[in-house]
């Protein structure tokens, strides 16, 4: 049955290739950034790597994964040169921002003649796999030459396994190339060995994000954004229809609140032009961040309630002058949530929306400890509870402070993920 569907499998790639090479054209045309990644991601461009240490490939999907490396980097720099990679811009731009002195590129496409090339020009030590970026054929010829591979801060969503488990006989062959799967969670764990996989590969490592070093600077223009009295609401990571819920839900509470204003951080900030069409129609004039930072000097805008963060990776910059954060990517199906660990570092109030598969493990966690608020799917408009949930925190000071210190909290005792997985790996590199 292995042998079936890898051979099926291939044969797909190859049979899309020319349809993909088409839409790599039109796509570049239309969006040129993503021209250079292109170039990098089918092997045209490979970077070059310095070879005085053993290199370690680390790779990472997109911004948070990448960021999450942050402390096992660090335990590995001092021994190896790192290679690390990312599929999407938003992590190429954290890449960037914080490992410069390491080798950095994108993910390649995985066929054989892109992925064999790349293997032979940077001869990594090991590769390092971060949550859940699987590919069969990556992975299997980097086992053929002998090239050990883990699994970090694994995590299977409901949705992921359902998938993974009606091809178990595939997939449980391509989880077994791992040497060893650092899951998130006990059920990861589980869900792992349901899948196929050998016990003696899997522990329960923790979740990297954990140990994340948060940049908490804050600059005066944030702090001059609005006056002193204002009550400040994040949404973070807003998705295409979540934007309008909460949007509408703003509008319904600034009668009631006149000093409450909305941060607006969309997760694609490329869509800011359709997030400002939908305020306007509204009629809550709002503000794009890159335009705020253009004023000298910095002043408050309250004449404008609603800003809308259009630049990459700064939301964290925002946090500290927040009162409260909505965690989108959970206000409508589909997308699965968003980690809670940045705004709980901060330890602000989070309210998220009833849809976090993707994060059930730790939202579940951080619900039975009260250090969060999770609406729930009652079958009524989610605008109307986002609406008196949001009423109820500004309401009770008291609460929103205990839920913030219950998410901080929360945090800070699941730390350790990086060195608990460095130590479970490190006897494999070391051969």
């Amino acid at each position: 049955m292995y042998l079936f569907i890898s051979i099926f499998y291939r044969l797909i790639l190859w049979a899309v290739s020319p349809i993909l090479f088409i839409f790599i054209l039109i796509h570049s045309l239309f969006s040129p950034i993503q021209f250079i990644p292109y170039l990098y991601k089918t092997g045209i461009l490979i970077p070059k790597v310095l070879k005085t240490k053993p290199i370690i490939w680390i790779h990472g999907v997109s911004a948070g994964e990448v960021a999450s490396i942050q402390g096992i980097a660090t335990l590995l720099r001092d021994q190896y040169h790192l290679f690390i990679t990312s599929s999407t811009i938003s992590g190429w731009i954290i890449v960037q921002k914080l490992y410069p002195s390491d080798t950095l590129s994108f993910f390649p496409l995985d066929y054989p003649i892109i992925y064999k090339r790349l293997l032979k020009r940077i001869e990594p030590k090991a590769i390092l796999f971060i949550e859940g970026e699987i590919w069969p054929n990556i992975l299997k010829e980097s086992i053929r030459q002998g090239i050990p591979c883990f699994l970090l801060s694994g995590r299977l969503s409901d949705k992921e396994f359902k998938g993974y488990f009606k091809l178990k006989a595939f997939f449980g062959e391509v989880f077994n190339c791992f040497k060893v799967l650092s899951m998130q969670s006990e059920e990861d764990c589980r869900k792992a060995c349901d899948l196929g996989v050998e016990p003696s590969k899997v522990f329960m490592g923790g979740n990297l994000k954990f140990d994340l070093k948060i940049d908490s600077s804050i600059s005066q223009r944030h702090i001059s954004l609005w006056q002193k009295d204002s009550f400040i609401l994040i949404a973070a990571s807003t998705h295409r229809g979540e934007e309008t819920i909460i949007l509408k839900a703003y509008e319904n509470l600034q009668h009631s609140f006149p000093n409450l204003k909305l941060v607006i951080a969309p997760r694609h900030p490329e869509r800011s032009d359709s997030i400002a069409n939908i305020a306007n129609k509204l009629g809550l004039n709002p503000m794009k961040w890159s335009k705020y930072r253009e004023l000298d000097p910095p002043e408050p805008i309250n004449d404008r309630k609603v800003l809308i963060l259009d630049t990459m990776g700064e939301l964290t910059c925002f946090y500290p002058i927040a009162h409260l954060v909505l965690l989108a990517g959970s206000f409508v199906k589909g997308i699965g949530g968003h980690n809670p660990v940045e705004p709980a570092y901060f330890a602000k109030p989070i309210i998220t929306g009833p849809y976090t598969h993707n994060f059930n493990p730790m939202i579940g966690e951080m619900l039975s400890k009260s250090a969060i608020i999770q609406l729930e799917n009652t079958g009524e408009p989610i605008g109307k509870a986002l609406v008196s949930t949001i009423e109820k925190m500004i309401l009770d000071p008291h609460l929103s402070t205990s839920l913030g210190d219950k998410a901080k909290d929360f945090i800070s005792k699941h730390r350790g993920s990086s060195l608990r997985t460095f130590n479970a790996i490190k006897s494999y590199l070391s051969h």
